[in-house]
């Protein structure tokens, strides 16, 4: 990226995250009167249509046929617990407590780099897990 768009990279990083806060406290107030299944479902419906008219206009309607099925099958249950899961959280606990755990899936993966995928971390990258799951203990 040139250092002119920087501006419009960091316009869209708080853009982004802001959404993601105020749909999170939507579900919270929401959570109140609905069930967590009708909140995914409306958080699905809401977005599918975009994503569709997105997928469909950049690579036409064969790019929405999946090459491996199967594969793209488990990715969309995996998706829907995912999804399942962070929307009960957000009505059962602290939205703070929530993005903590959140914000501990960097860490995880960063973990479980070396057991699961062979590679390798070194020093500096497990220095900045220990500072981000410091982090994570200051908000809990």
């Amino acid at each position: 990226m040139r250092p002119q768009h920087n501006g419009v990279g960091i316009a869209c990083t708080v853009g982004a995250f802001s959404a993601f806060s105020c749909a999170d406290a939507l579900v919270k107030w929401l959570s109140a009167d609905y069930t967590v299944i009708q909140l995914v479902f409306l958080e699905m419906a809401v977005a599918a249509p975009g994503l569709l008219a997105y997928a469909v206009g950049v690579s036409g309607l064969r790019g929405l046929k999946p090459r491996y099925p199967a594969l793209a099958f488990l990715r969309s249950a995996l998706l829907t617990g995912c999804t399942l899961s962070v929307l009960w959280a957000i009505s059962m606990i602290p939205l703070a407590e929530v993005y903590s755990i959140l914000f501990a899936a960097p860490i995880l993966v960063t973990v479980l780099a070396g057991p699961l995928l062979g590679e390798s971390v070194g020093g500096r990258r497990w220095l900045a897990v220990g500072l981000g799951f410091v982090g994570i203990l200051i908000i809990l």
